[in-house]
């Protein structure tokens, strides 16, 4: 029978997988992760400084990390591959749409992938503010639900659906942005409350050359008992002139509690590589076409 014991097993196991998901340059997140794109084809006829109707990126990325509890230490890695497109409606109203995959591995203990999508719709001034809503679904894999599937007969997928509104200010240098969502993560008949807030800024040294911190809470609740996930990012981005090319690496740190048990704790470097089409610079980008972080990803 599922019941709080089983809720607290499940929540480590969840936010376990979710720090060695670390892998986006965009420091996208909550609780499962990805985005896959297709045919990033750049447009050299905007290259000059223009943007489409429609444009995004696809990327791959790299994180290492090691992760702590107690006295205890492991080594954690993750292979991303996700992407953005974004399609300018008129008007001032924007759709955008996320996805991606990403597998991890924490090593000698478990591995996990997670597939996931997110759509957002706003109304965007550029150079000014955005205002929208998002909503995403997620799917996370594990050697655990894997064991749990064969012995006991229990699903072989968690999911997570959450849905929330987001913000954003552009200055001519900088942009701070804050996102909140509410959602039901599920396995094998546990339903869990999940709540999901984050605040960033994007500075720009140039149009090409762009800082990105983050900061991230998730908790999911059920039984009574909580597992809380805080997470801190910073990733500097620099996308090569006059080409789609953007490389990429950054740091972050997880920390993450179960109801009162001892803090499991995470430090993860990442590099990796984003091709844009559809824009010329990394701020055109920014402020005419994706404008979102994924929030069924992150890091």
């Amino acid at each position: 029978m599922i019941n709080r014991h089983f809720f607290l097993l499940l929540a480590t196991s969840v936010f376990h997988f979710h720090s060695a998901n670390a892998g986006a340059a965009d420091m996208d997140r909550p609780l499962f992760a990805p985005r896959i794109v297709d045919d990033a084809a750049y447009l050299p006829d905007n290259a000059a400084g223009g943007i489409s109707n429609v444009s995004g990126f696809a990327e791959g990325s790299f994180s290492y990390g090691r992760e702590s509890f107690r006295d205890e230490n492991a080594d954690i890695r993750n292979w991303s591959l996700r992407g953005s497109v974004n399609v300018d409606l008129n008007n001032g109203f924007n759709t955008q749409f996320d996805g991606g995959y990403h597998r991890g591995d924490v090593k000698d203990t478990s591995q996990a992938n997670t597939l996931n999508g997110a759509l957002h719709a706003y109304y965007r001034v550029p150079d000014a503010y955005a205002v929208g809503a998002f909503a995403g679904a997620a799917r996370l894999g594990s050697s655990l639900f894997n064991f749990a599937e064969r012995y006991y007969g229990l699903d072989k997928y968690a999911t997570d659906l959450i849905g929330g509104v987001e913000g954003a200010v552009y200055s001519s240098d900088a942009t701070l942005y804050s996102r909140i969502g509410y959602g039901r993560a599920s396995y094998s008949g546990l339903d869990m409350d999940h709540f999901t807030t984050a605040l960033g800024a994007r500075v720009y040294a140039d149009d090409n050359t762009r800082y990105d911190f983050e900061g991230t809470f998730n908790r999911l609740t059920a039984y009574g008992a909580s597992a809380d996930l805080y997470s801190l990012s910073a990733i500097a981005n620099y996308r090569i002139t006059d080409t789609p090319v953007t490389a990429f690496a950054g740091y972050r740190y997880d920390r993450r509690t179960v109801d009162s048990q001892s803090p499991l704790e995470g430090h993860s470097v990442l590099t990796g590589l984003r091709v844009h089409f559809g824009s010329g610079t990394l701020k055109d980008e920014e402020r005419r076409g994706p404008a979102w972080n994924s929030p069924m990803s992150s890091f």
